[in-house]
């Protein structure tokens, strides 16, 4: 399960590359902390859906529809969010926090022994954010498992623009 996710993270480490390319605004870590106002957080949801609207019915898609996992909402991103010390993350570009969300998908639970996390970084030569959501659950006769769901995005004028949904798990 481990290994799935550190190929799925140089996955996603590849396509910060090729945006960076043709990234042509100016962008700090600091920006991300935009994420905790309303109304950007509101559109960061919204660009969420509109990722999946975009990808899910293009013809050929591979997406998976990874919404049936219990998904991040706004009030665990707003807890999270609040969690960062500004200074740091601006130095650090990365900020990990772990949780119990007490989210499980339908017929399992989440147990206490199931932790979770969520791990925001940045990456200055694209300005693209990777907001990445452990989330872990019970199964019966196994133990923990967990999914992994990344959101890539940038943050330009207040608006949110998904570049990537993945998941794994």
């Amino acid at each position: 399960m481990k290994k799935t996710i550190y190929i799925f993270y140089f996955l996603v480490l590849a396509a910060n590359s090729i945006y960076a390319q043709n990234n042509h605004f100016t962008c700090a870590a600091e920006d991300c902390l935009k994420l905790q106002e309303p109304q950007v957080a509101d559109n960061f949801f919204q660009a969420i859906d509109a990722w999946y609207e975009q990808h899910l019915h293009q013809k050929g898609s591979d997406v998976m529809d990874i919404r049936t996992f219990p998904p991040i909402n706004a009030e665990i991103l707003a807890r999270f969010m609040s969690s960062i010390e500004s200074e740091t993350f601006k130095h650090q570009c990365n900020h990990i926090k772990q949780y119990h969300f007490d989210l499980a998908p339908e017929g399992y639970l989440d147990l206490e022994i199931c932790s979770d996390a969520i791990r925001l970084s940045f990456d200055p030569e694209s300005c693209i954010f990777n907001l990445g959501v452990y989330n872990s659950f019970f199964v019966k006769d196994f133990g923990c498992s967990e999914t992994y769901t990344t959101y890539q995005f940038t943050i330009e004028n207040d608006e949110v623009q998904i570049h990537l949904i993945g998941a794994a798990g």
